[in-house]
This record gives structure tokens, sequence and C-alpha cells, in this order.
């Protein structure tokens, strides 16, 4: 019987110390749990947003380039199958014999156009024809570089027709009274020039004046002789062209 009573205190013994851990530990939980929830909550660092999540960039603004400015029609220069004019008054005298047949009408297309270009302050120019065996005027009064003369240079120089092989000497006669201070010669002669410049000579001085001879060469090649004197002793201009290039 006392065997009996002892093992029974020891077991209430036992569940009374169960009982108190029980207790020991829920009261342990909660005081975490309390200081858990007591303690400030740290603020979360802004993470900065991709590419995918950034707003829309501002758009830039940008200058406008300049336009493109097309040069003046003005900017070109008054000449004669590109040579350049004197500031006195120039004649321009066309060999209109059958030997510039081939690059007539392309040279009338391109005289008008040079001519009714600006050019310089107070210069005049004339034009004059070899043709037919002889010389002649085709305008009768000095006219002045610009677009306000193409008219008139057009009704001169379009009914042109080509005749004759000579007048080479009238033609300059032609040119040294319509007051010449320079004559541009446009021809395809080129052959036999040493004898002539003798002959040349004679035509450019006129009542005491010295006229300046200027020639443009229509051919493939310069004439030698002629160039050396042009560019000699008449100190003047020599420009070969080609045909196929007026």
């Amino acid at each position: 019987m006392l065997k009996w009573l002892a093992i029974g205190g020891w077991g209430t013994f036992a569940v009374e110390w169960l009982v108190m851990l029980l207790v020991l530990t829920s009261l342990v939980g909660q005081g975490g749990r309390v200081k858990a929830e007591a303690a400030p909550q740290r603020e979360a660092k802004a993470t900065p947003p991709t590419s995918a999540q950034s707003a829309t960039p501002t758009p830039r603004t940008t200058t406008p380039a300049a336009p493109v400015v097309a040069p003046s029609a003005t900017s070109a220069k008054a000449n004669v199958l590109g040579m350049t004019l004197s500031r006195g008054h120039t004649v321009v005298l066309v060999d209109a014999v059958e030997q510039s047949r081939p690059w007539m009408n392309q040279a009338k297309a391109k005289l008008i156009a040079g001519l009714s270009q600006p050019g310089l302050p107070g210069a005049t120019f004339s034009i004059a024809v070899i043709n037919n065996n002889s010389g002649r005027s085709l305008t009768n009064e000095r006219l002045t570089y610009g677009p306000a003369v193409a008219g008139k240079l057009r009704s001169a120089l379009n009914p042109l027709q080509i005749k004759g092989t000579k007048g080479l000497g009238t033609g300059l006669d032609t040119a040294g009274k319509l007051g010449a201070d320079q004559i541009i010669f446009i021809t395809s002669r080129n052959q036999r020039w040493g004898a002539y410049v003798t002959f040349l000579e004679g035509k450019l001085s006129l009542n005491g004046k010295r006229i300046r001879l200027d020639v443009v060469q229509v051919n493939d090649k310069a004439s030698t002789d002629l160039q050396k004197y042009i560019t000699g002793a008449n100190n003047g201009q020599y420009r070969v062209v080609t045909p196929g290039s007026i």
C-alpha cells in the first residue's frame, strides 16, 4: 500500500512540473511576439526604376537646320563662250561662214545665255558677223549686259544663216567702226595665220587707237601661230573650245 502511495505521489509531482513548464513556455513566446510587434519597422529603401519602369523622358528641343539656299542665278558673270570681258566696249565678231556650220547653232544659244548675265558697271557690247564674204553689224546700238537684253540677242542671232568663206578684213573693219576697245573673234580658221600677223596689226590700229584682239578658237587643237601672236605682242586672250563642248 505504501508502495502505491509513493508511486502516486511522484506521478502527481511530475504532472505538476509538466504543467508549470508549459505555462512558462507560453509566457516566453508571448513576450517575444510583443517585443517584435513593438519594435519600429525599417523603411524599405527605394529601388531605382528599371528602364521599363522609367517615366517617359522629356523630349529634347533641337534647333532646326538652316535651309539649303540655291545659288542665285545672278551669281554668273557675262562672258563669251567662257571668255571674260573688258570694262569698255566689246565687239563680239562671229565668223558665220561655212567652216562654222557644225557648231553655229550651239554657239548662238551660248552667246545669248552668256551675254544675258550681269556685266561690269558701264561695260557695253555689240555683235558683228563675217557672213556672205563680208562683215556687218547685227546690233545698231551699244547693248548693256544683263537679262533685259536677251530678247534683242535672240532677234539678232537666231535668223543668222551660214554663208560664204571670206570677209575677215571687212569683219575687223566693222568691229573697229563700232568703237571696240576689245574684239572677241569666234572662229574655226586655224591655218596660215603666220602670214596674217601684219594684216591683223593694221586692222587693230584705228585712228591712233589700239584695239585688243581676243580669240575663241573652235577647233580640236590650237593654231600655234595665231596663239603666239594673240598672247604675245597683242597681249590678249586665246581660248580653244572643241566643237562638241559648245
